[in-house]
């Protein structure tokens, strides 16, 4: 029973100090609509970006939401879209920083905003 007690306590330990973490970001994109654009009847408005960071500790993080769900959200905020308005040109980087016990990963998106004539 002491043997089983210290595997126990000993794996319990091995878990806390390891982890392993995989995060894909990506911007998939399915158009329905068709837009022509050999003719020149849009302009570029603005380029608009969004971001959202998260923070892990021992690989434990408190985000309750996706980070490239929350960064999408807060370019739509800024770019503020209206009337014949879209994004175009959609990126999406990460950054990520890491340190013994703790680490960051932020999320950046990207885009440019047309308006059709």
């Amino acid at each position: 029973m002491k043997r089983f007690i210290q595997s126990v306590l000993v794996l319990g330990l091995i878990a806390l100090f390891t982890g392993c973490s995989v995060t894909n970001g990506s911007m998939g994109h399915v158009a329905q609509t068709q837009v022509q654009l050999s003719k020149a009847n849009f302009d570029i408005v603005k380029s608009v970006e969004g971001e959202a960071s998260a923070s892990y500790f021992l690989g434990i993080g408190l985000s309750k939401e996706n980070l490239v769900a929350r960064a999408k959200k807060d370019m739509l905020k800024k770019a503020n879209l209206h009337g014949s308005q879209a994004l175009v040109n959609i990126t999406t980087d990460s950054k990520g920083t890491f340190y013994p016990f703790f680490r960051k990963k932020t999320i950046y998106i990207s885009a440019d905003v047309v308006e059709f004539k």
